[in-house]
């Protein structure tokens, strides 16, 4: 979970037990909150009784690392959780022919989802690199300027070095992580990815990514 901090200060030691149980607890509710959102998300639409089995949500608890809480406990959670993203318009709910609420994620949360996946991606470095460059230039319009903002943050997030304003660089192949960005936002004109063996001055590059040839 997150990791927050706290001036020890200004509690006394049973003050400071309550405002980390009252912290905790609502870190534990984000977190779940977001598992069944994605659940919800990659099952496409599941019915809110499959959703709230003890099955499902036991796997949704351990996910979190938490099994503090007992069965009636988590499911309560679960179910608290459903309502917070019906509130948001992070999922709709629907009827299928038997009566059952059906749930599936709007397309705000399909958008929630793939910023929780942006902030979880990483790019595979393979264990021998292939001498290659890797470019990404990229000319936003300023009508865009969100998603150029995104796209700008989450390939420094990655590693990137940026070699000018729009130009960044990277020794390991991600075609497809740049791809699933720029799809994703609609920029994929504005943006070009580059492969080349020819750099000037590669030695400093190669020293930080601490490549060695």
């Amino acid at each position: 979970m997150k990791k927050v901090a706290i001036n020890l200060n200004q509690f006394s030691n049973e003050e400071l037990d309550k405002e980390l149980q009252r912290r905790y607890n609502r870190e534990r509710r984000k977190e779940i909150t977001k598992e069944v959102l994605k659940t919800i998300a990659v099952s496409g639409a599941i019915t809110i009784g499959i959703l709230l089995a003890p099955n499902a949500v036991g796997a949704i608890c351990r996910i979190i690392r938490d099994n503090r809480k007992r069965p009636h406990q988590e499911r309560a959670a679960v179910k608290r959780a459903i309502d917070k993203l019906k509130k948001q318009n992070l999922i709709e709910t629907k009827f299928n022919k038997k009566g059952e609420t059906i749930l599936s994620v709007t397309e705000k949360g399909r958008k929630t989802v793939f910023r929780y996946d942006l902030q979880q991606m990483i790019i595979p470095t393979p264990k021998n690199w292939d001498g290659r460059w890797r470019l990404v230039v990229f000319d936003i319009p300023e009508k865009q300027r969100k998603a150029r903002n995104i796209l700008r943050g989450t390939i420094q997030q990655l590693g990137f070095i940026q070699l000018q304003q729009s130009t960044w660089l990277y020794p390991y192949p991600c075609r497809k992580e740049i791809d699933f960005i720029s799809h994703f936002y609609n920029i994929k004109d504005y943006v070009l990815y580059l492969e080349t063996k020819d750099l000037d001055n590669p030695e400093r590059f190669l020293e930080h990514f601490a490549i060695h040839t």
